[in-house]
């Protein structure tokens, strides 16, 4: 009878911060800070609409890059 060895399940996992993951961090703070800039400091525009933009950027660039969502989308293409 063979015995069997333990492994760590999350050693297969991309690193994770909550649900989000951790390689799109970097990239929703550049969003943030030019959509802030340009949308609050350049075109003066209301917190609803910079929050808004920020989210709809930082949404858009996690559909199109995060986990093979890509191949999913590239069919309809």
């Amino acid at each position: 009878m063979q015995n069997f060895r333990r492994v760590n399940k999350s050693l297969d996992l991309s690193p994770r911060i909550g649900p989000f993951p951790a390689e799109q961090f970097l990239p929703w703070l550049i969003i943030g800070g030019t959509v802030f800039f340009l949308g609050k400091r350049v075109f003066n525009l209301p917190w609803l609409w910079v929050i808004i933009l920020i989210i709809w950027g930082c949404s858009t660039w996690w559909v199109i890059t995060a986990g093979g969502y890509y191949k999913f989308f590239s069919k309809f293409i």
